[in-house]
């Protein structure tokens, strides 16, 4: 698309555009098929006047979170009553933001919007499905969902797709990976339609800490619709599982990831409990919820060690892999670095609002960067409850869960999406040391994982 997020058209006759482009690529190949993007605006219906039936197929890059392919009911500020008529187009789903870990998706919006656009006017033009997140390596249960869709003529409910999932997934049947799965996709995997959130809800460990954390990106958009405790019920039960599937390895990724997130949802609960004792002024509750915040990270980050695919060697190793020379190899791994954290210069990462877009929660970033922003902030918060009490007695939110005291927090954020709260500590300091460090990171496992996993619940999360 050439006029994606930006650019001006003024002076530009958008079906003229239009035209040109489908007819260069036609000079080039006489077979060729434009596919175009369907994001926001674009593409115009006054460019797609101007290319021939059957020389364009619109993605519509988002169809389970803000269809525009002409569902009168989407929640998208860009929905089009005449969708991409007359053009083909692909229902698509895009999942992941930045390429963040966390477990997400969006089940029914999937399922039922699939199968409402194919029985609509528009199913006439729909031509296939498309997958399009920003990255691909986390969250298999919603891929394999997508791209089943096409399979099936006939539409089917999460829980009966699911049942046949686990079993071809782990290849046995078991009533407590069942009752897993069932609990996830009620809960974490059933994101609504009308929440505009760009991704998972991301893990308060990757935060830059202050007193209002919430998100981890300015552009992520969380809003809550789960509770935490109930992610962590789920993982419970998979846990049990162990023993009979140690020796599947799709279940030694999943236990890794499932007990992850649960592990992520016991830091925010944990950090709820930091904030309320900074309200009461309540040192000794600080103390203690602090000190269990930091265990939680580096637990974190031990878990994640068991497994390649939650390492960040794997990310620098493989950037570094790309090059020719030493020099190269250096200002490879220095920009994988700074995808994953500022972005770029302090310009960029503070002010233009990039800074931890694509952050991960990895072994090896965790411990060297997240427990180090939070150990420093959690040192100041201690120095000045000791010293200056009052400054702290605030009005405390009382007996009230975790999602509930997320929504309170969230109707009082400011309508700029990128409005960052002021930090005492220079943070961008603390990220572009690590981003120009370069302490090798391994790839490969450093334990077992289902025995790692399985402890580090029972030690973390059952209390």
């Amino acid at each position: 698309d050439p006029f994606h997020e930006g650019g001006s058209l003024e002076g530009v006759d958008l079906a003229h555009c239009g035209s040109i482009i489908a007819r260069a690529m036609k000079r080039a190949n006489p077979d060729a098929v434009w596919v175009i993007q369907g994001w926001n605006e674009n593409p115009r219906a006054e460019l797609l006047q101007g290319v021939a039936k059957g020389d364009i197929v619109v993605l519509d890059l988002a169809s389970e979170i803000k269809p525009n392919w002409g569902d009168p009911e989407s929640p998208s500020p860009y929905k089009r009553p005449d969708g991409f008529w007359p053009h083909n187009w692909m229902y698509c789903m895009l999942l992941n933001f930045g390429g963040n870990v966390g477990l997400h998706g969006r089940m029914d919006c999937v399922i039922n919007g699939y199968y409402k656009a194919r029985q609509s006017k528009y199913g006439a033009t729909l031509t296939g499905i498309g997958l399009t997140p920003e990255g691909i390596e986390n969250n298999p249960v919603m891929f394999e969902l997508q791209t089943e869709l096409i399979w099936r003529p006939e539409k089917f409910t999460k829980q009966q797709w699911l049942a046949s999932y686990a079993q071809a997934r782990y290849g046995a049947s078991d009533a407590d990976i069942d009752s897993c799965w069932k609990k996830l996709s009620e809960t974490i995997y059933n994101c609504p339609s009308g929440n505009l959130q760009q991704g998972t809800t991301e893990s308060v460990f990757c935060a830059r800490p202050s007193e209002n954390v919430w998100q981890v990106s300015s552009w992520s958009r969380m809003k809550p619709y789960y509770e935490p405790q109930h992610v962590i019920d789920a993982a419970a039960l998979f846990v049990k599982a162990a023993d009979k599937f140690r020796n599947v390895e799709n279940y030694n990724y999943d236990i890794v990831d499932i007990v992850r997130q649960a592990i992520a949802e016991k830091g925010r609960i944990t950090y709820m409990e930091m904030i309320d004792a900074l309200t009461n002024a309540d040192t000794l509750a600080f103390d203690s919820a602090s000190n269990r915040f930091l265990s939680l990270i580096k637990g974190q980050d031990e878990l994640l060690n068991t497994r390649p695919e939650f390492k960040v060697g794997r990310w620098t190793n493989s950037a570094r892999r790309l090059a020719h020379t030493p020099e190269q190899a250096d200002l490879m791994e220095q920009n994988a670095r700074l995808l994953i954290t500022t972005w770029g210069p302090r310009v960029a990462s503070e002010e233009g609002g990039l800074r931890d877009y694509g952050h991960r929660e990895w072994a090896g970033l965790l411990s060297d960067l997240h427990h180090r922003r939070w150990e420093e902030w959690i040192a100041l918060k201690r120095s000045q409850l000791q010293n200056n009490p009052a400054a702290f007695q605030k009005t405390a939110m009382k007996n009230v869960s975790a999602s509930d005291a997320a929504t309170d927090y969230v109707t009082q954020l400011p309508d700029n999406d990128k409005a960052k709260p002021v930090s005492e500590i220079d943070f961008y300091t603390i990220d572009e040391a690590w981003v120009n460090s370069r302490k090798h990171y391994t790839e490969a496992a450093s334990a077992n994982a289902v025995d790692t996993a399985v402890r580090l619940f029972r030690e973390l999360c059952e209390n």
